[in-house]
């Protein structure tokens, strides 16, 4: 566990009605959750502006980065909301040429921005168990986007401004044209996410290097190349609990990612009910609005919740498969203890 406070927030806290213990609380609620899952690591994270406070379970430590799967996705979004502030996309603009020469790119070419952002395409989906086969017979393969874009059955494309539809080849789809705007994903990433929300151990796919977790799949296999080699946009970063707190801050609120205008078209519905915005979660719960992402993959489980109303973020990374929306819906009921 890491408390990190400054002197204001001593003060505050100095002010402040005692609670009971929820560090306590948090430690035992997430062991809990592991064992009950059959995860080996997992760090949560409960920042209230204050300063982080971290707690581990399992073979974790508050610095271990583990691999984010689709709860990148939100990072990848605000990498392209960046290039459309730039002037350099447009949302909804035809994307044409930027997509014509992959697989499904004549369709794709008809799609915008908006439409691969916010699941409302009608493109087909590339992921499914045969993929995932694949992968487990090729773990140390880095996949293109052209490659894991030929997965995808033409026959199961719908119209253009479809009803929401998660997907994950709009985000393949995303981090190639990021990728020829910048010259490769970690750049655009680099440069409109990581350094200006002052993520320090971000990166696009991993070498296995330093504190790291491992991936373990559900029959206790390690799949770690299979995420370590995923550098697609629909699951490309690697990271610690803290950068994810950190951009789960910056982008929902505050300036340094996205400027007002662009950070509404974020933040706002696609379709009512859809609980998703242009790349992110809306939801709402006995505690207020909140906006997130969730991730799962074969060894690894990710989420992050901000709850803006109350100035709080809340973090969750595993090495496999828990239930990360369990987890920090515990963890606000402890913390904001109301």
């Amino acid at each position: 566990m890491r408390r990190i406070l400054g002197l204001a927030a001593l003060l505050s806290l100095a002010a402040a009605p005692l609670r009971a213990d929820p560090i306590g609380d948090l430690e035992a609620m997430l062991a809990e959750a592991l064992e009950a899952d059959g995860v080996g690591a997992a760090v949560l994270l409960v920042n209230d502006g204050t300063g982080d406070t971290i707690v581990t379970a399992g073979d974790a430590r508050p610095g271990t980065r583990f691999y984010l799967a689709s709860t990148g996705k939100p990072m990848v979004a605000v990498a392209a909301l960046g290039a459309v502030a730039e002037g350099r996309l447009s949302l909804d603009a035809p994307l044409g040429a930027l997509v014509a020469d992959l697989p499904l790119g004549d369709t794709a070419a008809t799609r915008t921005l908006r439409e691969l952002l916010g699941h409302t395409s009608g493109l087909p989906d590339y992921l499914d168990d045969a993929f995932v086969e694949a992968q487990y017979a090729r773990p140390d393969h880095r996949w293109t986007p052209a490659e894991v874009l030929d997965w995808a059955d033409p026959a199961d494309t719908r119209p253009k401004g479809s009803d929401f539809d998660y997907c994950n080849t709009n985000y393949v789809l995303l981090g190639a044209i990021l990728e020829r705007l910048d010259g490769s994903l970690e750049a655009a990433l680099t440069r409109r996410v990581f350094a200006p929300a002052g993520m320090q151990s971000s990166t696009v796919g991993a070498d296995g290097r330093g504190d790291i977790a491992r991936g373990i799949d559900a029959e206790g296999r390690d799949v770690s190349p299979i995420l370590w080699t995923s550098v697609l946009g629909d699951g490309p970063v690697v990271a610690d609990a803290s950068d994810v707190g950190r951009f789960a801050r910056a982008a929902t609120m505050g300036d340094a990612l996205l400027g007002p205008a662009l950070r509404a078209e974020w933040l706002t519905e696609v379709q009512p009910g859809a609980g998703y915005g242009l790349g992110i979660g809306l939801e709402r719960d006995e505690f207020g609005d909140w906006i997130g992402h969730s991730g799962g993959y074969e060894g690894a489980a990710a989420d992050f919740r901000t709850y803006p109303a109350r100035n709080t973020v809340l973090v969750v990374l595993a090495n496999g498969d828990l239930d990360t929306d369990a987890v920090l819906s515990e963890a606000a009921a402890i913390w904001f203890g109301d």
